[in-house]
């Protein structure tokens, strides 16, 4: 009985970890880190926020909203000291 009791945990265990570390779910939540970053840099200004991500999209129109954000960032960051 109580190999089974383990038995299931692990699997759980293993299903929990695949679900966190799927390829999709890093992509989602490291948007969701470097959003939460941004914000937390401009003091919750949303429309700050915006514009600084309008901005990045707008020098280059190809990249994610993962990368306009981080660029976001790392430029508040240059100008800010």
């Amino acid at each position: 009985m109580e190999i089974i009791v383990i038995l299931g945990v692990a699997i759980a265990i293993g299903v929990g970890l695949l679900i966190y570390y799927a390829p999709g779910q890093r992509k989602q939540r490291r948007e969701r880190d470097l959003r939460a970053r941004l914000r937390k840099m401009t003091h919750g200004d949303a429309a700050l926020m915006g514009r600084l991500i309008r901005y990045e999209k707008n020098e280059q129109p190809d990249i994610s909203e993962a990368e306009a954000l981080k660029r976001a960032i790392d430029r508040w960051r240059l100008e800010r000291g």
